[in-house]
């Protein structure tokens, strides 16, 4: 049995200033987007964008509030950490997913030993978009969606392709 490596050290701190920084530029390049009025054009969640016509003509509006790009990085920056530290709590077993998202055990980051490959072939950056369709079926009805296709039409559930 091939004993696991844990997450070095290194990698601990590459991973957690990637985050931070992950964070600042979205907030930069969304709030930027929004008073330049074309944040309707970088939107990629949820898939399908979801902005409706009379979403991006508020959101145009926003570009002539004075001091609303700052305040706008401040407030995206808050919600974009608040996902990640609420994801790494997951990862780290000090929380658990709400019970409809399924079974959790907790899970760990490992380094990836130097010249393997990947045996399970799994990348969570490619499953995270597709999850959010299962995700909205998941949730149940809230009478809004992030997206704007009606409930009929939201695609099929798209995680069964990666059990």
């Amino acid at each position: 049995m091939q004993e696991k490596i844990i997450l070095s050290p290194d990698n601990q701190k590459t991973l957690m200033l990637a985050a931070n920084q992950q964070v600042e530029e979205t907030a930069e390049s969304s709030a930027k987007a929004i008073i330049k009025g074309t944040i309707a054009d970088e939107i990629s969640y949820p898939p399908n964008g979801g902005l409706s016509p009379d979403e991006i003509e508020a959101l145009k509006k926003i570009g002539e509030i004075p001091n609303a790009e700052p305040a706008l990085r401040k407030v995206i920056a808050n919600s974009t950490a608040t996902a990640f530290f609420d994801f790494f709590n997951i990862l780290d077993g000090t929380s658990d997913p709400d019970h409809e998202a399924g079974v959790w055990t907790w899970a760990t980051l490992l380094d990836h030993p130097q010249g393997e490959d990947d045996p399970y072939q799994f990348m969570l950056h490619d499953a995270f978009f597709d999850a959010y369709w299962a995700w909205r079926k998941t949730r149940g009805e809230k009478g809004w969606a992030l997206d704007n296709l009606p409930n009929e039409e939201a695609p099929n559930d798209v995680w069964s392709s990666y059990a």
